[in-house]
């Protein structure tokens, strides 16, 4: 199994983005290259941030690294993974260690060994033992990471700092993070796979020295990530751990979130109620539209008593299993664009469901889909632009709804680096006349712009020739691996992903139009819900993958 192509397809951009972005492609013209340290080179760079909109009032940051940065890191980790999966001690609690997928067709490169069902019978586990359950994670995580830490936790503190300019793996790893975040030293990027591989090499690091240090018992945590669980037999004791976790943490300048410390005792939740009241709706077709809004006023009134949950999202995943009746199509439409005008970030599985519909025959409310998507940009840009932007753009491109001249420039001047990336494909696919503000904007970039924030925008202008003979995109002087994409005409974007998609055996049965045939190696648009017949590498798992058992935690 090649890793390094692996992590270059499946595990570099982040998987919110909208499936229209794809890095394989990519991944095929770089990963077999046979010089790929001079193609990465050594600059310092800029990622384009997207910010994931998760809750009403919160964003997370995530990054799109630029695609040198990336290959420095995936080179690093692919060609020294046997050293580093070492470090990742095969502890029972240890539910986040990494193992790659021996197949990717619906999930990332990389994935933690224990999700689902299994995560959840060790949570279940610890309590069954322990009268008293201490809880923690640590504060903003990947973006506190010290990344002088990678050597630290590699090769141990004492030496890293003795042996700071030696090449060793650590070092290089420190380096290679630095190049992609214009040389800080604080936090790693959010997204790609091999942030997730660099994080658990830290975390097993700190966990083994509490272990070692004999400060915790390897039989008494859970951890998943950064979200850690510890069984305690009387309230001293976890002041005690608790003391040892924030020593630990410290040494390699982390912090426990005061926030999220819990202590419990007796019986407690393992999973959100709420879950267990939507798993009662069965697989079910032909369902009436009094039923479809029945349901959906109960889900109104748990997402109000869940605020924090995504009760909707995991909703509509349980509706890839049923089918309305066509009678209720038009109510059930206006349900998914009301779910779609929600900012919680449904609009992967809004879009989903009206796909599936569609792929059956049934017309879609293009009116309506219209004036939703109108709507929702028209918010985005009256405040700091989400994901929810870049996924109502690409709502237009989806379902080949038209998009207004004044709102198309809006985005084109207002919006973040995707949404602006897809607008401007609109412009050129759809003659919008626009072609003018296009190269105003190219005018206004300096030579290093393929270094900057704006380099996704700047590199699919140059690769599709969004610019006008009198207007040129200048290349950085780490222009090797811009020239190699360049003239193999390598671009971000896969537009005939928009015309693949993977029917749900339920819909199959419904259909009364010939379905396209997917191919086994294309992407599904629901890759990130996994697929309980994808093996990892080297290990097997007990966990299944359905829908039933996403993670609903941020």
């Amino acid at each position: 199994m090649n890793r390094l192509y692996r992590l270059l397809a499946f595990g570099y951009f982040p998987k919110e983005l909208p499936p229209i972005f794809s890095t394989r492609t990519f991944a095929r013209h770089t990963h077999s290259q046979p010089d790929i340290e001079r193609l990465a080179g050594n600059r310092w760079q800029r990622s384009s941030p997207y910010l994931l909109q998760q809750k009403p009032h919160y964003r997370r940051r995530l990054d799109i690294v630029c695609p040198q940065a990336i290959l420095g890191q995936a080179s690093i980790i692919s060609s020294h993974y046997d050293d580093i999966r070492t470090f990742f001690t095969n502890h029972p609690g240890n539910c986040s260690r990494p193992a790659f997928n021996r197949k990717a067709k619906f999930q990332r490169a990389v994935r933690p060994f224990a999700i689902g069902r299994g995560y959840t019978q060790r949570k279940l586990e610890l309590r069954s033992r322990f009268p008293i359950i201490l809880k923690l994670d640590i504060k903003n995580y990947y973006r506190s990471i010290y990344t002088h830490s990678i050597p630290w936790a590699i090769h141990g503190k004492g030496y890293a700092k003795i042996h700071i300019r030696e090449d060793n793996l650590g070092n290089k790893l420190d380096r290679a993070v630095q190049y992609g975040q214009d040389g800080q030293t604080i936090g790693i990027p959010t997204g790609p796979d091999t942030s997730f591989i660099i994080s658990e090499i830290i975390l097993s690091r700190i966990v083994d020295e509490l272990i070692s240090n004999e400060r915790i018992k390897q039989d008494r945590f859970i951890r998943y990530y950064d979200d850690i669980e510890y069984g305690c037999e009387d309230e001293g004791e976890t002041h005690k751990v608790l003391a040892a976790f924030e020593d630990a943490l410290g040494d390699f300048e982390l912090e426990i979130n005061p926030e999220k410390v819990e202590i419990f005792s007796g019986p407690s939740a393992i999973e959100s109620a709420w879950l267990y009241r939507l798993r009662d709706i069965q697989k079910k077709e032909g369902i009436k539209a009094n039923e479809i809004t029945e349901i959906f006023s109960f889900l109104a009134e748990l997402a109000q008593r869940y605020p924090n949950d995504h009760v909707f999202r995991y909703f509509l995943r349980k509706m890839r299993t049923s089918v309305v009746d066509e009678s209720a199509w038009d109510a059930y439409q206006r349900i998914l664009l009301s779910l779609f005008q929600e900012n919680r970030g449904n609009a992967r599985e809004v879009f989903d469901q009206l796909s599936y519909y569609k792929a059956i025959g049934w017309r879609l409310n293009r009116k309506a889909l219209k004036e939703a998507l109108d709507r929702k940009v028209h918010n985005q840009l009256t405040r700091a632009a989400t994901s929810e932007l870049s996924w109502a753009v690409y709502g237009y491109m989806k379902f080949d709804i038209n998009i207004n001249k004044e709102l198309a420039e809006m985005v084109l001047h207002r919006g973040d680096c995707p949404s602006r990336v897809l607008v401007t494909k609109i412009i050129f696919d759809r003659g919008l006349a626009l072609k003018s503000s296009i190269n105003s904007i190219i005018r206004s970039w300096g030579d290093d712009v393929l270094n900057s924030t704006e380099w996704l925008l700047a590199y699919e202008a140059l690769v599709n020739k969004w610019h006008n003979r009198y207007t040129s995109i200048n290349l950085p002087e780490n222009h090797e691996l811009v020239e190699h994409l360049r003239d193999n005409e390598i671009s971000f974007i896969d537009s005939t992903i928009m015309d693949r998609i993977a029917l749900p055996q339920i819909f199959k049965k419904c259909s009364t139009v010939g379905e396209r045939e997917v191919d086994e190696n294309e992407f599904d648009l629901m890759d990130f819900l996994g697929n309980e017949d994808d093996d990892v590498e080297d290990e097997t798992t007990e966990d299944d993958d359905d829908v039933d058992n996403v993670s609903y935690d941020d």
